[in-house]
């Protein structure tokens, strides 16, 4: 933030009544903000919507077994729904912040003293019997406590105890208020960053996870979602951590597996001293091999770190042994005292001409600066692969997701995205479509039957599949991590992120064969001309099938877009096949493929979801 924006800034100087901190509260985009992250917690923000650091101390008091009963309460009162009663008149200025519920250990014992006269002391051996339910103390305590208001106010014995019964209550989950004011404060503290350093707030959160691929993972999400761009990493520009550029995060290179600390601290050193790398043997050579390894190298590739050479990854693959060969050379040499030709003053990057493992006699066979020639050429890894490296080492999709084609077909295949599973009714039978990451077969304690639990994910969250030994029996296969399939199931909310209880499970292929009836192109007649229309009709009639086929045309008017529906003809059917969506899908656009689901999947319960909706 200093760096970037001038401000020097302490906790302590950071403002507890920010509006928009709790703007932010309100909305409960609380992803990497302390203690109010999970499900439970923004629901318990949204459902309060706070406006001040104290409702945050109550949601953190409140937000556990016992008095999570009484969030609605709070928030219904705090909101004006319902009006705010005092179990006294007395009590009204010490529950008045709570909205006249009690919350603290610290209220309880003042409600003591008030009504019945105890010393601070004295309150807190009541609130501790109260805690610990010392029925014999329990039994003094109220003889001292009915005789205490009758002294001090004429409270009757009756009301007396009706209030004895009432601290008693809340005694027994009263949270302290002093800890509670603590993990408020840092709750604030860090919303306050959030919404207004946003960029710099993801890039630390990052940063000080970035051993943890998979928190790592969930952050930049949220950092998409707030529309902060990530940047790849890059040799050239990233360093150790995380890092902000231009408003985005730049990836920090000791974020990818393989890749060590130190190597990358040596390499951010070397460039900011010596000027950009030119090439994966420059690198090598000035950063040395007692750094540097094979698989750094190979993880460095694979996520994108050397794509300013070459966007085409694979083949610099073939440039790794080269370049460890010349850095042993050039460290061997200097070990023996030998300088080259030019001396130590010789130019790595390749000006000087082209001895250096960046010229045309490199040595490796490849072309030099930026990987021009022969190395653009050749192929790279299929999308698929290409992103599962990405997956693998950095613990997300980062140029692209394996379901990006496949948006037509997710469309017409799901009732759900795993992100709006936590709004479904429990039981409710559903149908999602994603990709596997990760497949566990594992047997029941009683049989030996089997079972699997899948890591399921699409483009919004990821979520596990239950699949037990009566349906993992009627699998035709076991799937593998990385296949696209289509799961019907049962929605499981016993724990606190919902899960799916396995009915059906289609790969992708069997749902295209199985689950559509019909499929609808969207054409753009303003742009689509009949050289277009003839490659378009060639695509179709080169995957002959059952499905039927419409069109639907429209062109821009006066009044708006004027939508046409053309007959193709009965005899006109297809075969819709991964070839075929993923031609289509690159020809028209995705989201100009309509595909209309099977009657036989299950479909929407419309009333439910209009209300739901509504």
């Amino acid at each position: 933030i200093e760096q970037n924006h001038g401000v020097k800034m302490r906790p302590n100087d950071i403002p507890l009544d920010d509006k928009k901190t709790f703007d932010l509260l309100q909305r409960a985009t609380n992803t990497g903000l302390f203690q109010v992250e999970s499900s439970g917690m923004c629901d318990a923000c949204r459902r309060i919507k706070p406006t001040r650091v104290e409702d945050i101390v109550a949601i953190g008091a409140l937000f556990r077994p016992g008095p999570m009963e009484f969030i609605p309460l709070y928030a219904d009162r705090k909101s004006g729904k319902v009006p705010v009663e005092y179990p006294h008149a007395l009590l009204e200025d010490i529950l008045e912040e709570t909205y006249g519920i009690i919350i603290y250990q610290e209220q309880v014992m003042m409600a003591a003293r008030i009504l019945a006269g105890y010393t601070l002391g004295g309150a807190d051996k009541l609130r501790r019997a109260m805690g610990k339910k010392k029925v014999e103390e329990m039994k003094k305590h109220r003889e001292i406590f009915v005789k205490g208001c009758a002294e001090h106010h004429q409270i009757k014995e009756k009301k007396a105890n009706e209030l004895f019964d009432l601290l008693d209550k809340f005694a027994g989950y009263g949270f302290n208020k002093a800890h509670a004011a603590c993990y408020g404060v840092l709750t604030v503290q860090t919303a306050y960053l959030k919404a207004n350093y946003p960029v710099e707030f993801m890039a630390a959160l990052m940063s000080n996870d970035m051993d943890n691929t998979e928190k790592v993972a969930i952050f930049v999400e949220e950092a998409k979602r707030m529309g902060i761009e990530v940047k790849g990493p890059d040799v050239n520009q990233s360093l150790t951590t995380f890092s902000t550029e231009d408003g985005a995060i730049r990836f920090g290179m000791a974020a990818i597996k393989s890749v060590g600390r130190e190597a990358v601290k040596q390499m951010v050193a070397e460039r900011k001293e010596n000027g950009p790398f030119t090439s994966i043997a420059d690198l090598a050579v000035r950063v040395g091999n007692r750094q540097l390894n094979k698989k750094m190298l190979e993880a460095l590739i694979k996520t994108g770190a050397f794509d300013s050479f070459s966007p085409v990854r694979k083949p610099l693959l073939a440039e790794i042994d080269p370049a460890m060969a010349e850095a042993a050379s050039v460290a061997k040499d200097k070990e023996q005292g030998q300088g080259g030709l030019f001396g130590d003053s010789f130019d790595l990057s390749g000006q000087a001409g082209g001895a250096n493992g960046n010229g045309a006699a490199n040595g490796n066979g490849h072309a030099p600066k930026n990987g021009s020639g022969h190395a653009l050429q050749e192929e790279d890894w299929p999308l698929v692969e290409r992103l599962g490296y990405e997956k693998e080492l950095m613990g997300f999709y980062l140029s692209g997701h394996p379901l990006d084609d496949l948006r037509a077909e997710m469309k017409a295949l799901q009732m759900h995205t795993v992100a709006s599973l936590i709004d479904a009714d429990p039981n409710t039978t559903t149908r999602l479509a994603g990709i596997l990451s990760k497949v566990e077969v594992r047997t029941t304690r009683e049989g030996n039957r089997p079972w699997a639990r899948f890591t399921f994910e699409d483009q919004t969250e990821s979520t596990e599949l239950l699949c037990f030994p009566d349906q993992y029996a009627k699998l035709p296969r076991i799937p593998e991590a990385g296949e696209v399939v289509v799961v019907i199931g049962q929605v499981d909310k016993r724990d606190e992120a919902p899960k799916l209880k396995v009915q059906e499970l289609m790969t992708m292929d069997d749902a295209r064969a199985s689950c559509y009836r019909g499929l609808r192109l969207h054409l753009d007649l303003d742009v689509f001309d009949a050289k277009r229309l003839n490659d378009l009709q060639q695509l179709v009639f080169d995957h002959p099938g059952k499905l039927r086929l419409g069109v639907r045309c429209h062109r821009q008017n006066g009044s708006g877009k004027k939508w046409v529906d053309l007959s193709v003809g009965e005899h006109i059917a297809i075969d819709f096949n991964a070839d075929l969506a993923r031609d289509l899908s690159q020809f028209l656009g995705a989201e100009n493929l309509e595909l209309v689901a099977s009657k036989r999947l299950p479909q929407p319960e419309k009333r439910r979801w209009a209300k739901k909706a509504a």
